[in-house]
């Protein structure tokens, strides 16, 4: 078979989020040093239009890197293009007969497509969901079934196929049920206190914020139930 090839940009959560913390807190912490304007307002303008916007270019600048997939016979391999920064990952060979099954992840800002294999690893490229990237993610998800398990089996004979199939997600999991169930049995008592207490100090947009959140992971446990 003839190999093939996916051109993508791969994130990393860890070193997004980190990043646009700090880069957050130090536009913060500068324009308070500076005093520049006492308008509340206008500081409140500056802050959606340069401090947030400016923050998020950083972290996705710090949080990206380009990498080339290639299928071939024997393995898939994940190739650098462009590493992460103060990084030195070496490139990845993964030999067909230790994939084990596959699963694909939505985040409300990222999506994972996820590999696990027979030696209880995994491997996981990350894309930046908020806005259109023109690379080859989606056809790589699309396509990593059929051409995984054509490649794994073209020199097998068809009763020794081993096919490669769909794997569970981690919202379909015990463990994370349970994580969700917590979360929820935190919230409602602060809903409800915060009505039956008109003046309390608890901010209405981060509990909106909360509840979307929560909102989507009970999507994803739904949608992710056994059948």
């Amino acid at each position: 078979m003839n190999t093939k090839e996916f051109h993508i940009t791969v994130y990393s959560i860890n070193r997004f989020i980190v990043v646009f913390i700090m880069m957050v807190i130090i536009l913060f912490s500068l324009l308070d040093y500076i005093q520049w304007s006492q308008n509340i307002a206008l500081s409140v303008i500056v802050d959606a239009l340069v401090v947030l916007p400016l923050s998020f270019y950083l972290a996705k600048l710090a949080g990206s890197a380009k990498v080339k997939i290639v299928f071939t016979e024997e393995a898939f391999f994940h190739i650098w293009k462009k590493m992460f920064i103060f990084s030195s990952e070496k490139n990845i060979k993964i030999p067909w007969n230790i994939v084990d099954n596959y699963v694909f992840e939505p985040e409300r800002f990222f999506d994972s497509f996820i590999i696990n294999l027979t030696t209880h690893r995994k491997y996981k490229i990350t894309r930046l969901s908020l806005f259109s990237v023109s690379d080859d993610f989606d056809e790589f998800c699309l396509q990593f079934p059929v051409l995984a398990n054509r490649y794994r089996n073209q020199n097998t004979l068809e009763e020794k196929t081993q096919k490669i199939e769909q794997g569970e997600s981690f919202y379909a999991s015990k463990e994370f049920r349970w994580i969700f169930y917590v979360m929820v049995a935190m919230f409602v008592p602060v809903v409800i206190l915060l009505i039956i207490s008109p003046n309390s100090k608890v901010n209405w947009g981060v509990l909106m914020v909360i509840a979307s959140a929560l909102a989507f992971y009970g999507i994803m446990i739904k949608a992710n139930g056994k059948k």
